[in-house]
């Protein structure tokens, strides 16, 4: 049923939880307890993918001029701003359970930043994924062909500019439309029901304005989520079979190309373990493209409000909320340089570490020319 003001879906009315009456109250859609759940979940995540992403990108920062580090650093710094993304989830949440109705002004410009920030960065997320795995599978290939990194820089700004326009002007048309009389500040209610699906402002606005069918939004869908998110996906697996097949055909030749492809091969295990999680996590955001392909005969519609609300934001924001955290953690997990980096940060002494300063002690006492040459080497 729309809103006779707006024109807009008017969401159901929510039962108070602490009465059992009809009435509209200012509870949250998903109810209290499911807010705060959500609330925690966001900011668990939001502090893992924030700081684990600012240690990678510290520690890569000064090593750009090599492959690995720079595509490692670019995927971190996506990351990065997915997690930024997280703590305005977690201020949208938090104004859901405290910001009164004659305040709504306020909760509709923050929850379009929220929902802008988060969309251009989950597509930025997928497309630098799939840089990762094009730049990964050029270097395997051809390990001779430099990687103009200023090109890679350009096109990543020139992907975010792109989905930032089109999202800007999504909230444009949504602040600045006037038919009917309508009020942006007044129809929170209808955003708060968008925020849960990811793009479907967009799918909304235009078949609204547009008349459009069914099928429109379904092919929107695809625009919105199978092209920008899935298809990189997609395209990040099938390259990174490709990388495997070259390191382990490399495996069968020289000497020195098998020595190649024994120091590969434990980069190209984090590599697999990377794309896969992505892969997994951009698959989960497919529920929407789904549902609207036979949105009658979907599951999904027998379904209460609430539990749609709930299902469609565990599945299109929580896996690239998780994409982001863990990435971070495989790096750190699997790179010896970068675990003694954070564990330094920590002020966790390493082991190791301490052994070889010992070692190089005993080493000067006996021989201070060893020491010496030693040191050269490794200024040097």
């Amino acid at each position: 049923m729309n809103n006779k003001t707006t024109g807009f879906p008017t969401p159901p009315p929510v039962t108070d939880p602490k009465n059992d009456t009809n009435t509209v109250t200012q509870y949250h859609y998903l109810g209290t307890e499911a807010t705060s759940c959500i609330m925690i979940t966001n900011l668990l995540l939001a502090l893992t993918a924030v700081s684990l992403n600012l240690v990678v990108i510290t520690f890569y920062r000064k090593k750009l001029n090599k492959t690995v580090p720079f595509i490692y650093f670019i995927l971190a710094a996506s990351d990065f701003c997915t997690g930024i993304s997280i703590w305005f989830h977690f201020l949208t949440f938090l104004l859901f359970l405290f910001v009164e109705a004659d305040e709504s002004a306020a909760l509709f410009w923050v929850l379009v930043l929220s929902y802008l920030c988060t969309t251009v960065f989950f597509r930025l997320s997928a497309f630098v994924s799939m840089l990762f795995s094009v730049i990964r599978t050029m270097n395997i290939i051809s390990p001779f062909t430099r990687i103009k990194k200023r090109v890679v820089m350009i096109s990543i700004l020139l992907y975010t500019a792109v989905w930032s326009t089109i999202f800007l002007v999504e909230v444009v048309l949504l602040a600045t439309y006037e038919e009917e009389g309508y009020d942006p500040h007044s129809s929170v209610d209808f955003l708060k029901n968008t925020f849960y699906k990811p793009g479907l402002l967009t799918n909304i606005l235009y078949k609204y304005k547009q008349s459009s069918t069914g099928d429109d939004m379904f092919i929107w869908s695809l625009f919105l989520t199978v092209i920008p998110i899935s298809l990189p996906a997609v395209i990040a697996l099938i390259l990174t079979g490709v990388q495997i097949y070259y390191l382990v055909k490399m495996d069968g030749q020289s000497a020195t190309e098998r020595s190649g492809a024994r120091r590969n091969r434990k980069v190209e295990i984090t590599i697999v373990l990377i794309t896969l999680l992505f892969f997994v996590c951009s698959s989960l955001a497919l529920l929407q493209p789904l549902y609207w392909s036979d949105i009658r005969n979907s599951p999904i519609e027998q379904l209460g409000a609430r539990q749609q609300y709930l299902l469609f934001y565990l599945f299109g924001y929580v896996p690239m909320f998780v994409n982001a955290a863990l990435n971070p953690v495989v790096l750190i997990l699997r790179g010896e340089k970068l675990r003694t980096h954070f564990k330094s940060l920590l002020g966790i002494p390493d082991p190791r570490a301490q052994s070889m300063v010992i070692g190089n002690k005993v080493a000067a006492a006996r021989s201070p020319v060893t020491l010496c040459s030693g040191i050269e080497e490794t200024a040097n």
